[in-house]
């Protein structure tokens, strides 16, 4: 986490972990078995803007989609990659976050390769 006057930056370093089950990004473990990275923030925010990046393209027609979960729940931040790109087009908004809340990046495949090197950057605006 980096912090300064008025951002927070968070980056999800990870491989896909089992895709039929929505795994989470993982630490990187190169197999995709750790549990679900998560962090607490410890603050009154905003997520403001999500950024995802892939070593290994999806391929073909194929989409893989990014979800930023809060405290297990989905929530409007989502990237796509899709076909031969790395990078997803970056979702910015703004999502309430609460001092206490989890948060967590979640990895969906639609197919091709299993599992992909990839991370997630999350930027939070600071309020306090």
């Amino acid at each position: 986490m980096v912090y300064n006057n008025s951002n927070i930056f968070v980056k999800f370093f990870g491989v896909a972990g089992d895709p039929d089950n929505n795994d989470f990004l993982v630490p990187w473990s190169g197999d995709g078995s750790v549990t679900e990275v998560q962090i607490t923030l410890g603050r009154v925010c905003q997520l403001v803007g999500l950024y995802v990046h892939c070593v290994t393209a999806p391929g073909g027609a194929f989409v893989d989609t990014y979800t930023v979960n809060q405290t297990t729940n989905p929530t409007a931040a989502v990237c796509t990659i899709t076909g031969a790109a790395l990078v997803a087009t970056p979702w910015t908004g703004a999502i309430a976050v609460a001092a206490d809340d989890t948060i967590s990046v979640a990895y969906t495949v639609s197919g091709g390769v299993a599992t992909r090197d990839c991370f997630a950057t999350l930027v939070f605006r600071n309020f306090e």
